[in-house]
């Protein structure tokens, strides 16, 4: 099986959990808010990807 096949079967039993809990915890009208940190958390972890490269490809003064 490909990397991103596995890696899509893995986002949809993380979500299938998260909203699960979501709803065992919380009203279902939450699982927007909820939802919408997702993106929110792969925003800040391609910001900080894109931060450590142009850290690592420049070069260093000394």
């Amino acid at each position: 099986m490909s990397l991103n096949a596995s890696a899509l079967y893995f986002g949809i039993a993380a979500g299938t959990v998260v909203g699960g809990r979501v709803l065992e915890f919380a009203a279902p009208s939450d699982l927007g808010l909820v939802a919408a940190a997702f993106p929110l958390l792969a925003l800040a972890v391609m910001m900080a990807s894109a931060r450590s490269r142009r850290a690592a490809a420049a070069p260093a003064a000394e």
